[in-house]
């Protein structure tokens, strides 16, 4: 028997996770950026202070240092090396 996904139990997190209302608004606005972050154009640089603002509140939530995360050009996921911050 299917159920409506508002009365099912959902235990699979490892797959997926919901987005949060907020994270999902910031995501959608990001999207709606034109501008690539390494030109020197008004378009460009706004999405450079972007990535720069979302890089320090990640090191904040995690109390890393800003300089210390890293983006994946392949992949563009962000990380902490395990190579230490200072």
């Amino acid at each position: 028997m299917d159920l409506p996904m508002s009365e099912r139990v959902y235990l699979d997190w490892n797959a997926t996770a919901a987005l949060r209302p907020e994270a999902r608004a910031a995501m959608t606005a990001a999207l709606e950026l034109m501008g690539n972050p390494s030109s020197v154009h008004h378009e460009g640089r706004t999405a450079r202070r972007l990535i720069e603002e979302a890089r320090e509140r990640v090191a904040a939530l995690v109390g890393a240092e800003p300089r210390n995360a890293e983006a994946s050009r392949r992949t563009g996921w962000r990380r902490f090396p395990s190579r230490g911050t200072g």
